[in-house]
């Protein structure tokens, strides 16, 4: 199997002396098929960082147990995440760092990210932060 890709052979395509509408149909479907090929690994490469952000790794757990594996163990995380919060509606952060076992600070910074995300509100009183369900 050749190494080149579908843009360059569709580029091929276009120079050939032959200017078929096959050849040209096909040249535009591999120029699509590039597209499409572009666009997944874009994707793949926001649900790798994604998941290496709920591991808490450089994506090692992907790397070592698959993606499958480590997407059902990351809504695990992120459900036991959501269901600490729900427990206890009005929590402190030191109480969520000690629930998910990290420290304050990365605490703090994952419930900041799940406010960002719409999924929890936060509220102020006495200079201390306090987080519901949103």
């Amino acid at each position: 199997m050749s190494e080149r890709t579908a843009l360059e052979i569709a580029i091929d395509l276009d120079s050939a002396s032959c200017s078929s509408f096959v050849k040209l149909e096909a040249a535009e479907a591999l120029r699509r098929q590039h597209a499409e090929i572009d666009r997944l690994k874009r994707e793949r490469h926001h649900i790798y960082d994604l998941l290496a952000r709920t591991h808490r790794d450089g994506g090692q757990y992907t790397a070592e147990h698959g993606v499958e594996k480590a997407c059902d163990d990351a809504e695990a995380q992120v459900v036991a995440w959501l269901d600490t919060v729900k427990w206890n509606p009005e929590c402190k952060t030191m109480s969520v760092a000690r629930s998910v076992g990290c420290c304050k600070s990365v605490a703090f910074d994952r419930l900041c990210r799940m406010e960002d995300d719409g999924m929890v509100t936060r509220y102020k009183e006495n200079n201390v932060s306090y987080w519901s369900v949103a």
